[in-house]
């Protein structure tokens, strides 16, 4: 959070170290850390995507990882990146794989509770047996690189895959290159949705009355810097999409007047609901509660297997 909050108060920064000297020393360290991380992490992606290119594989590069290598990239360490994932086609899902393995990353097993590293191994048919029921393969790392690399067949969960299925994005995807990578990058509107279901919704925020920061401030970012077609990225997502960009203009992310964009009443009902779960532990705890429910009975319908296949994971470790 400390990164992004120092690149959106970097235009006051005098201010802000005049009023609290402690406060613009902590920022002011965060960013730069995260910057030279994030610089750090364009490189990985970059050799990855040159290891891939050779054998005749265009990545599609998600999430975070598309920004950064992005003309548009604004500060870079201004969002916090957890890892780089990319979208492979199911015909060469294996081979990209192996072309990574193959240049020295190896598939991670993590413990279920801890989170730390069980395992690594660099059998492709293993990977593919543990992650059937999955939208990506188990993690790839490499103890010289920043993060790991995930190679996904879906850029949603099942639930949502089939709104914006994989071989589309790809097909509507934006061709770059850069210091001779050759890969894609998903539309600005794309993006939106990915980041509205495959997030706010998916990852249970909206049903826990909370507000994804990094992810409110690509949304606004999306809107403000660029000329995106929200009634397509609303027809996808619903209501979600105006909840998630309403709440993102209540923290005023977005400088622009966004009741000319967005409907800002599905935000501020929103805004209040966090507004609650912060001050009443009774409310926290049923919206949890219900959010995990919710996801549990979703996934038992579009999934049932991913289920199974989690408790199958916590008896063999």
């Amino acid at each position: 959070m400390l990164p992004t909050l120092a690149a959106r108060c970097s235009a006051s920064a005098a201010q802000v170290q005049r009023t609290d000297n402690e406060l613009y020393s902590r920022l002011h360290c965060a960013l730069r850390d995260n910057t030279l991380r994030n610089l750090s992490i364009t490189r990985q992606a970059i050799s990855a995507c040159q290891r891939l290119n050779q054998v005749g594989i265009h990545p599609l590069f998600l999430k975070g990882t598309c920004r950064l290598l992005s003309d548009r990239v604004g500060h870079r360490g201004a969002r916090y990146q957890g890892d780089i994932d990319l979208l492979i086609g199911e015909e060469e899902l294996v081979e990209a794989a192996a072309s990574l393995v193959d240049d020295g990353y190896r598939f991670l097993q993590f413990h279920p509770k801890s989170g730390q590293i069980v395992s690594r191994y660099g059998n492709v048919d293993r990977a593919l047996r543990e992650a059937r029921h999955q939208k990506h393969l188990p993690s790839l790392g490499k103890d010289t690189d920043s993060v790991v690399i995930e190679l996904h067949r879906d850029a949603l969960p099942p639930r949502f895959a089939k709104r914006v299925p994989s071989r589309v994005l790809m097909a509507k995807a934006q061709r770059r290159e850069f210091h001779n990578a050759v890969f894609l990058v998903p539309s600005l509107e794309d993006q939106q949705v990915i980041t509205t279901l495959g997030s706010f919704v998916h990852d249970g925020y909206a049903a826990r009355g909370q507000l994804p920061l990094r992810e409110a401030c690509d949304i606004a970012d999306g809107i403000e810097q660029h000329d995106i077609d929200t009634d397509y990225v609303r027809g996808l997502c619903g209501k979600h999409y105006d909840v998630l960009a309403g709440a993102a203009a209540r923290l005023g992310l977005l400088t622009l007047q966004p009741r000319s964009i967005i409907d800002t009443r599905p935000g501020a009902r929103f805004h209040s609901l966090m507004a609650m779960r912060h001050r009443h532990p009774s409310i926290r705890w049923l919206l949890d509660r219900n959010a995990r429910l919710h996801h549990l009975a979703v996934t038992a319908v579009t999934n049932p297997w991913r289920i199974l296949s989690y408790f199958v994971t916590r008896a063999d470790t």
